[in-house]
């Protein structure tokens, strides 16, 4: 049994007594547990619970979470944290430890706000009519593949063709074609890239 001195926490883990229902749950928390634990502490504890992770680290609770899957839907870590109504706390844990902050807080932004760190490079992004037939409305979703590419120092394959566009929201939207080539210009510092975007017919 979980025996907690004081009151300065009872309100907090009133609203969360449902997770020391489980024996199983309540066993792998003590394994961590100080009687000087305050709130965040609790809170690292029991996604260290629902992560199956080694300590109560939040880089390895979110390394184990983002393993699992970048949609929440296929994520059954995400599913625990949801069941147990803890997706604000984490995120503000989140905002708390790595100054991570968006509109609109969804695991794959957050995965690529770490790979992709965009102050420490430059980009060079060019958007051609190859073929004269007139520059398509839009080009978000080849723009988009290509600064990946270069933040991510991958080059796409020559000629690819990418099918539609994306809204601000990253929604796809009706069919256009893009071609995007990319190469590392030689001279220039590593960390850039270069590329261009064509448009043809839709």
């Amino acid at each position: 049994m979980l025996e907690i001195d004081g009151y300065d926490l009872d309100e907090f883990l009133e609203k969360r007594y449902k997770f020391f229902v489980s024996k199983k749950r309540t066993d792998s928390f003590l394994r961590w547990y100080q009687v000087d634990w305050e709130e965040e502490e609790f809170l690292q504890g029991f996604l260290a619970v629902f992560s199956s992770s080694q300590s109560v680290d939040i880089r390895e609770i979110l390394r184990n979470l983002l393993k699992s899957s970048l949609q929440e839907e296929h994520n059954k870590i995400w599913a625990d944290i949801t069941k147990f109504d803890l997706e604000r706390d984490l995120w503000n844990l989140i905002k708390r430890y790595f100054g991570y902050g968006s509109e609109v807080l969804i695991l794959k932004k957050l995965f690529l706000s770490f790979i992709i760190t965009p102050k420490e490079r430059d980009y060079f992004l060019n958007v051609q009519d190859i073929y004269g037939v007139g520059m398509a409305e839009g080009a978000n979703l080849a723009a988009f593949v290509a600064l990946c590419s270069g933040a991510l120092g991958k080059p796409v394959t020559e000629q690819t063709v990418i099918l539609g566009t994306m809204t601000i929201g990253g929604a796809i939207q009706s069919l256009k074609i893009g071609l995007i080539y990319c190469r590392r210009e030689e001279g220039i510092d590593s960390r850039s890239s270069y590329c261009e975007i064509g448009n043809s017919a839709t």
